[in-house]
């Protein structure tokens, strides 16, 4: 993945969880959230992703002698297993045509159908191609204790997270973790970046 591509990703995290904990702290003074801190964020990030998309932030230093010369090609860099998973998505349940969509101009009921019909296939396909597992096994609304030297990646703590451990909390998702994938291997010769061909029909 290029450096852009990763800057984009990280922007959209920072956005979610921006958006995240502002809905939270809101939330938590039983104020509605107002349209108000969501356009600000997302302003925020149309800002940020338009300068990183025009190079005007996050951009290394061009040194006086590449000046004039013509870029290089940028070879297009893909994850074959992404790839082959988003092709299974794309077939079972049409999930690319559906993101790639512009759904603004949908009322609910219409969203809801296709969904309906989306979420069969997507389940369907991941079912048979990645087991996945609780990264707890406890039972949401439980009470949890979190030892020190636990694991950031398998435990995210929220809320009054002061103190020293043990500490204890109520479990409120039991997160997911892939415990294995069966991801098929295109053979013979093919574009890797393709997820489907465009379809012609021929008169």
């Amino acid at each position: 993945m290029n450096r852009r591509l990763q800057l984009l990703f990280a922007i959209i995290f920072f956005y979610v969880t921006a958006l995240s904990y502002v809905d939270r702290m809101v939330s938590l003074n039983n104020q509605p959230v107002t349209t108000a801190a969501y356009a600000a964020l997302g302003l925020i990030l149309a800002v940020i992703a338009t300068l990183v998309a025009r190079q005007k932030i996050f951009s290394p230093p061009v040194s006086t002698a590449e000046k004039g010369q013509p870029a290089p090609l940028i070879k297009a860099e893909v994850d074959a297993n992404v790839v082959e998973f988003l092709i299974i998505l794309q077939q079972e349940g049409r999930l690319i045509d559906f993101l790639q969509e512009e759904i603004s101009g949908f009322d609910d009921s219409q969203v809801g159908t296709a969904a309906r019909a989306i979420h069969e296939g997507c389940r369907k396909a991941l079912q048979e191609y990645i087991d996945i597992e609780p990264v707890m096994s406890q039972e949401e609304g439980d009470e949890i204790v979190v030892e020190k030297g636990y694991d950031p990646s398998s435990l995210r703590l929220t809320g009054n997270v002061v103190g020293a451990f043990p500490m204890k909390g109520t479990l409120r998702h039991c997160g997911w973790r892939a415990k294995a994938t069966r991801i098929p291997v295109r053979s013979g010769a093919h574009d890797p970046r393709v997820i489907e061909p465009a379809e012609i029909e021929i008169a």
